[in-house]
């Protein structure tokens, strides 16, 4: 997201790009460049309900309700309040993992897209687990999906 940033602004986009509290707070503790994008790319935070944690301590469906639950709540005010402002929100583009931004951009009637992140070959495989036709945890050695070469898989112990 952070390039694809980088790409639209030259053409006169104003971008805000939003993260997680916690997600927000490990960019500002590191070393990495995101101070130095500061100036061209705005940052703003909404709230995941793991502010202090992320999502380390809940199961991964306590963490997507919660997240849903707060983040589209604090999403909504982030949009409420851009629009206050010199430069309000004209679009959201999202991350495809998190599509009840969708459901906050129509509540404003924004423009929105959804962006794949993940590579071609990631979308496959969320296919064919959704679909029934790879069934997890893996336990096979090696794992065939059409179009990939043959997947190996690592099986950790717990």
């Amino acid at each position: 997201m952070l390039q694809f940033s980088k790409r639209i602004i030259p053409r006169g986009v104003r971008v805000t790009l939003v993260n997680t509290r916690f997600i927000s707070k490990t960019i500002a503790n590191s070393s990495s460049s995101a101070s130095a994008c500061s100036t061209t790319i705005h940052l703003a935070t909404i709230s995941d309900g793991f502010d202090d944690s992320g999502f380390a301590p809940a199961s991964m469906d306590a963490y997507c309700s919660t997240f849903q639950r707060v983040g589209s709540r604090t999403l909504t005010q982030l949009v409420a309040d851009l629009r206050e402002t010199e430069y309000p929100a004209t679009c959201i583009i999202y991350d495809h993992l998190i599509p009840w931004c969708l459901d906050v951009a129509k509540s404003f009637g924004l423009i929105t897209a959804a962006f794949f992140t993940q590579s071609c070959a990631v979308e496959s495989i969320y296919y064919h687990v959704r679909e029934g036709l790879l069934h997890l945890p893996v336990v096979e050695a090696q794992i065939s999906i059409p179009g990939l070469p043959p997947l190996e898989a690592r099986i950790r112990p717990l």
